[in-house]
C-alpha cells in the first residue's frame, strides 16, 4: 500500500504544480481582460464564451468513460484490447465534437436575439458563438488521447501540456494590448488558435508515447462500438446535463439582471474552478488506481481509495471554500481593484453548491467502475434542468440574483441523496459503512462551517475594521481547518498522510 500511496503523491504533485500555473496564469488573465474588454465585454464574453469554459469539465467527464474502459484492460491485463478501445473511442468521440458544434451553434442563432445584447455588438457575439464551438470541438476530439496519458499515469507530460496551453492563453490576452477594436472577436480567435496547437501537441506525443495504441486500426469486434458508446452515452447525458444547467442558469441570470449581473457570475464561477482544479487533481489522480482495483476484483483496495478520495476531496473544498468566504472582499479588492456588484454574496453561497459537487465526484468514480449509468445520469440530468426550470421561475419573482446557486445546491444534495440509495439497493453498496465514515462526519463538520460563516458575517457588519477583523477571520479559518480534519481523518489516515509527505521531501 506504501508504494501505492508514493505513486499516488507523485501524480497529485505534478497535477498541482500544473494547478498552481494554471491558476495564477488565470488571475493574472481575468485582471487583463476586465481592463481590455471591459465589464460588457467580459460579460458577453462570459454568456458565450461560457462553453469554452464548460470543455473542460466535457473533456474530464468524457475521458473518464474511455480512460474506465482502458484501466479495466489493465486490470484484467488485456493489454491488446486498447488498441481498439481507443480506435472506438476516437471516432465516438469525433462523432460526438461535430454533434456538440452543431447543438451550440443552432442553440446560440436562437436564443442570441432574446438574451438582452446590445445590437452594436451582435456581430462579435456570432463571432465568439463560432470560434467557442470550435474550440469546444477539438477539446473533444482530444479526449481519447487525454484518456490514454491519464490512464497510464503520465501526469508529468499531463501537467506541461496544461502549463503551455495557460501560458498561450495568457499571450492570447496580452496581444490584445497592440488592438484598439474588435478585442472580443479577437480574443476568441486568439484562443481557438492555441486550440489547435494543443491539439497538434497532444497528438505528436501520444503517436509517439503510444504508438501501439494509437495506430489507426479497423475494429473487428462491433459490440465494443455498443459498449463504449453505451456507457458513454450516458456518461454525456451528465455532461450535457451540466452544460445546460451552467448555460441556463447564465442566461436566465444575463435575461433579468443583464450583462453586469452576468460579469459577477462569470468571476465567480473563476474563482469556484479555481478550488475545482485542485480537487479535480485529487479525482484524477485517485480514478485510474480505483478503477484498476475494481478491473482486478480488488473491491476492498476500491473502497479504501474511493473513501480517501470522498475525505480528502470535501477537505480541500472546505478549507479553501472557507478560506475565500472569509476573505473574499479583500481578495477581489486586491485581484482586480474594483469589485462588481453581487460578486461578493455570488461567490459565498456557490461554494454550498460546489461542497454538495465534491461529494458526487467520489459516487461518480463508483458507477464508473461498475459501469451501470442509466439511473445514475437520468437523475442528475433531471435535477439539473429542473434546477434552471426553478431558478428561471424564482428570478421571474423579482427573488434576489444569488437564489440561483442555493438551488443549485439543493438540486446536487437531492442527486446524491438518489444516487446513494440506489447504489444501496441495487449495487450492493454498504450505505451504513459510507454513512459512518463519510457522510455523518461531513454533516458534523458543515454545521461547524455554518457556524462560522454565520458568525463571521456578524463581525462584518459590526463596527470592527482593519487588521482586527482579519486577525477573527483568520484564526475562525484555522479553526475550522483544524476541526474538519479532526473529524474527518482517523489515526490511520494521518499516518498514511504524514508517509506519503516524508516520502516526498
Amino acid at each position: 500500500m506504501s508504494s501505492s500511496n508514493s505513486g499516488l503523491a507523485r501524480n497529485a504533485i505534478f497535477l498541482y504544480c500544473r494547478s498552481i500555473v494554471s491558476l495564477l496564469i488565470s488571475l493574472i488573465s481575468v485582471r487583463f481582460l476586465l481592463k481590455y474588454l471591459g465589464i460588457d465585454d467580459y460579460g458577453l464574453y462570459g454568456l458565450i464564451g461560457s462553453i469554452v469554459g464548460i470543455v473542460e469539465t466535457l473533456k474530464g467527464l468524457l475521458s473518464s468513460s474511455l480512460q474506465r474502459f482502458i484501466n479495466i484492460s489493465r486490470g484484467t491485463n488485456n493489454h491488446d484490447s486498447i488498441l481498439d478501445i481507443f480506435n472506438v473511442g476516437l471516432r465516438l468521440h469525433i462523432g460526438f465534437a461535430l454533434f456538440l458544434i452543431s447543438i451550440s451553434l443552432i442553440a446560440g442563432l436562437i436564443f442570441i436575439p432574446i438574451l438582452n445584447i446590445p445590437e452594436n455588438q451582435l456581430r462579435q457575439t456570432y463571432i465568439v458563438l463560432i470560434c467557442s464551438s470550435a474550440t469546444m470541438g477539438l477539446g473533444i476530439i482530444t479526449v481519447p488521447y487525454d484518456s490514454l496519458i491519464i490512464a497510464f499515469e503520465r501526469f508529468k507530460a499531463y501537467a506541461y501540456f496544461s502549463i503551455l496551453y495557460s501560458i498561450l492563453k495568457l499571450i492570447c490576452v496580452i496581444i490584445l494590448i497592440f488592438f484598439d477594436s474588435w478585442r472580443l472577436s479577437l480574443y476568441s480567435v486568439f484562443l481557438l488558435i492555441a486550440a489547435v496547437i494543443m491539439r497538434l501537441v497532444s497528438l505528436i506525443y501520444c503517436k509517439k508515447e503510444f504508438y501501439n495504441y494509437t495506430r489507426v486500426n479497423r475494429v473487428a469486434d462491433k459490440t465494443l462500438y455498443q459498449q463504449i458508446g453505451k456507457f458513454a452515452g450516458w456518461k454525456s447525458l451528465g455532461t450535457i446535463s451540466a452544460t445546460l444547467q451552467a448555460s441556463g442558469i447564465n442566461f436566465a441570470l444575463n435575461i433579468f439582471g443583464g450583462l453586469a449581473v452576468n460579469t459577477a457570475r462569470t468571476i465567480t464561477y473563476q474563482v469556484m474552478n479555481a478550488v475545482n482544479i485542485l480537487i479535480w487533481n485529487i479525482n484524477t489522480a485517485f480514478s485510474p488506481r480505483c478503477i484498476t482495483a475494481f478491473g482486478r476484483g480488488d473491491k476492498v483496495s476500491f473502497y479504501e481509495m474511493m473513501y480517501l478520495m470522498s475525505k480528502i476531496t470535501f477537505l480541500l473544498n472546505a478549507f479553501l471554500g472557507l478560506g475565500i468566504i472569509l476573505f473574499i472582499p479583500s481578495i477581489l479588492l486586491i485581484w482586480l481593484g474594483e469589485i462588481p456588484l453581487y460578486t461578493i454574496s455570488f461567490i459565498r453561497l456557490i461554494f454550498f453548491y460546489s461542497i454538495m459537487k465534491s461529494l458526487q465526484d467520489s459516487i461518480d468514480v463508483l458507477y464508473t467502475a461498475v459501469g451501470k449509468l442509466k439511473f445514475y445520469q437520468t437523475i442528475t440530468f433531471i435535477f439539473c434542468i429542473l434546477s434552471v426550470a426553478i431558478s428561471y421561475l424564482f428570478l421571474s419573482l423579482n427573488t434576489e440574483f444569488y437564489i440561483v446557486f442555493i438551488i443549485m445546491g439543493i438540486a446536487e444534495m437531492i442527486i446524491v441523496t438518489c444516487s446513494l440509495i440506489y447504489a444501496k439497493i441495487y449495487l450492493e453498496f454498504n450505505l451504513k459503512d459510507y454513512w459512518n465514515k463519510i457522510l455523518s462526519k461531513i454533516s458534523i463538520s458543515l454545521l461547524i462551517l455554518i457556524g462560522i460563516c454565520i458568525f463571521n458575517y456578524k463581525i462584518e457588519q459590526s463596527e470592527l475594521q482593519g487588521f482586527t477583523l482579519m486577525i477573527i477571520s483568520g484564526t475562525l479559518w484555522l479553526f475550522g481547518g483544524l476541526s474538519t480534519c479532526l473529524i474527518m481523518l482517523n489515526k490511520h489516515e494521518y499516518q498514511q498522510l504524514l508517509t506519503i509527505i516524508k516520502k516526498k521531501r
